[in-house]
């Protein structure tokens, strides 16, 4: 009997079969027998308990890879990955005979059909599985709309950009990351890790007096009327800015070479809860695939990375205006939203390399303790000599306080002391009123202590910068080269993609000489590899079928501009090298370099940006590319806007001369 005919008698001998709910590993699925099983035999421990028949587990078996997982053979068409009998025994968690009878059961009624297509049968018992990337989209979405709502309809918030932040962080307070930690961490006066810092740079030495003679008001927080937008403010919000580690501290306020940095040491006082952004890059789903419930929870979690990474991006200078929008609304939803209420953030230093830890505290939680001195204080700063040289370089700073004075009774409309910045900028708070902390703008209670005794002084010497070199070509030719290239010169290039517009091609690498339309046999053109702009872009996906092809376009290409090919085309960031045999117009085999997604830079969730589409229709026209061809893989494949306009703006003026579109 052949390998269909067996399938189909296998079905028969497996019908009969039940599973109890107590063969079964998985805690959701178990559940779901025992509640909606019928009570039978069960035909691998004999006991007579809640169970499925066997085509109702495969039912479900079958859905959980089908979403999950897809079958993979490496580049040479031989099966690699997880064998899917294992897979099953993972999934379900049984013993390797239930998984073999529920593999036996999926095949009964997948063989004939992958057979008559001239297809592999995906539940053989020779098919391997590999995972699919997890499916971001429907945070994707949220997080575009509220990035267009922010940056190009409304600079305040609206409801609408609160809803889709809902979407996303609506109950961030049980959110967990591996092991077992939450994502939000409560720091208070007990905890090892209470101490922030912060600085001031000094351009003089009448500036370094001026922060020693009153550190408080001069390291803590500023006035709303002094608050000037950041990361995680806008313009006017006061809040409290500080690191984790020192080194952190003084990367992050960027202090010139000559000045000095003044560095304050601050304890947290009073208990606060911060969201942990590096935690929500680790946020793991600890539900059963089984659980419909999963695909989102485990998306969410996909997801955090990528959020994660455009949060705690570096900004230039130039575009801080409007890239500061983005993350201080989500900071204001957080502050404001989140409950019980969150009180800072923690999140990765983007000067140190993410190797440092960055805080914010919001505006209600940075109030900072006042250094209290009796009246009649005076304070003298001895600067020294300030020589590099000089063996003895300290600063010394003294408080004369005045002898004890009898008490006296104070008036109860009486003005008491400022606190805080208030001294700094000419302003005297009046206690007896309720919005005495609103001229700060804070409001309650202090969170901070700035540890005045072991504030410390630092002469910037030198700045080290972290850097690696990118390689600069400059190439000299004739206008008209690329016209006159040789036959046979360079390397014969296939092109499947936006390199198939030959303007964009030449853009890139100069002196590309078109020979003609080529079809690669036994792939397909898809838009899932992953781009570092969030973007699909297109692969020559293998799949071994001989009615599979890819149409594109041969290019000689100078041997002088093939590195400027492999970086175009992005050799080694989720692109490979091949070289495949083609077959071109006239019938004839021709060898080619081309460049096809890295297995891991596969994401079959992501889509191309619009720009991207159609530059790849747009090269598959000039070229006579059929249009049945055109349509099928191009035309019918799903867009979406890129949220960055200068970056669309950019790419299309690469081919503007020959496409204005």
């Amino acid at each position: 009997m052949n390998n269909i005919g067996q399938s189909v008698g296998n079905r028969w001998n497996f019908m009969s079969m039940n599973i109890c709910y107590k063969c079964i590993g998985d805690r959701y699925l178990r559940d779901e027998i025992k509640s909606e099983g019928k009570r039978r035999a069960c035909s691998f421990c004999g006991k007579q308990r809640k169970s499925f028949r066997i085509e109702e587990l495969a039912e479900r078996v079958q859905g959980v890879i089908e979403e999950n997982y897809r079958p993979h053979q490496d580049e040479y068409g031989a099966d690699s990955g997880e064998p899917v009998a294992h897979l099953i025994a993972n999934l379900a968690g049984v013993d390797e005979p239930i998984a073999e009878a529920v593999r036996s059961e999926l095949s009964s009624g997948t063989a004939y059909l992958a057979y008559k297509n001239g297809e592999s049968d995906p539940f053989s018992s020779e098919t391997c599985y590999i995972e699919r990337k997890t499916d971001t989209n429907d945070y994707q979405e949220s997080w575009r709309f509220f990035r267009n709502e922010i940056s190009r309809r409304s600079r305040y918030f609206s409801e609408h950009a609160r809803q889709s932040l809902l979407e996303i962080f609506g109950d961030i307070s049980g959110v967990r990351a591996w092991p077992d930690d939450p994502v939000i961490v409560t720091i208070g006066p007990e905890s090892e890790d209470r101490f922030l810092y912060r600085g001031r740079i000094a351009f003089s030495e009448n500036e370094i007096e001026l922060f020693l003679r009153e550190p408080v008001r001069e390291l803590g927080p500023p006035p709303p009327q002094f608050a000037k937008q950041g990361r995680m403010n806008a313009s006017g919000i006061s809040v409290f800015y500080g690191a984790k580690e020192p080194d952190t501290c003084i990367a992050e306020i960027r202090a010139p070479v000559g000045s000095h940095v003044i560095l304050g040491r601050f304890e947290i006082i009073r208990e606060v809860r911060l969201l942990d952004l590096n935690k929500l890059t680790q946020v793991f789903t600890d539900v059963s695939l089984f659980d419909p419930r999963f695909q989102r929870m485990a998306g969410r979690a996909s997801f955090f990375r990528r959020l994660v990474a455009e949060i705690s991006r570096p900004i230039m200078p130039r575009d801080e205006e409007a890239e500061y929008l983005v993350t201080q609304a989500v900071s204001e939803f957080l502050a404001s939203s989140v409950q019980p209420q969150l009180d800072g953030i923690i999140f990765n230093s983007a000067q140190t390399d993410h190797e440092g830890r960055n805080v914010v505290l919001f505006n209600h939680a940075c109030s900072v303790e006042p250094y209290e001195l009796p009246p009649g204080t005076g304070v003298s700063v001895n600067l020294g000599w300030g020589d590099d040289e000089d063996s003895d370089n300290s600063i010394s700073v003294w408080e004369e306080t005045p002898l004890p004075k009898p008490p006296r009774k104070v008036h109860p409309t009486e003005q008491r002391k400022p606190i805080g910045n208030a001294l700094r900028y000419g302003m005297a708070l009046d206690w007896s009123h309720d919005d005495a902390f609103d001229d700060l703008g804070t409001v309650g209670p202090s969170f901070l202590r700035l540890l005045v005794d072991e504030m410390t002084i630092f002469r910037i010497r030198g700045v080290k910068y972290d850097r690696y070199e990118r390689r600069l070509r400059r190439s000299k030719y004739r206008e008209g080269d690329h016209d006159m290239i040789a036959e046979g010169e360079g390397i014969v290039y296939f092109a499947y993609g936006s390199n198939m517009h030959t303007e964009r091609l030449r853009f890139r690498t100069r002196g590309c000489k078109l020979i003609g339309l080529a079809t690669l046999v036994g792939h397909e053109l898809r838009f899932h590899k992953s781009s570092k702009d969030g973007s699909a872009k297109c692969d020559a996906f293998w799949t071994g079928v001989s009615t599979d092809m890819v149409v594109g376009v041969l290019y000689n290409i100078p041997s002088s501009q093939k590195a400027a090919l492999d970086t175009a085309e992005g050799l080694g960031k989720g692109y490979d090298e091949a070289t495949i045999t083609v077959m071109t117009a006239d019938g004839k085999a021709v060898d080619a370099v081309t460049y096809l997604a890295s297995e891991g830079a596969i994401d079959d969730t992501l889509k191309p940006y619009q720009w991207y589409k159609d530059f790849v229709e747009s090269g598959a026209k000039e070229h006579g590319i059929p249009d049945a061809y055109v349509q099928k893989n191009i035309l019918n494949v799903h867009a979406v806007a890129d949220p960055s306009a200068d970056r669309e703006k950019r790419r299309r003026a690469e081919v503007a001369k020959a496409w204005p579109f």
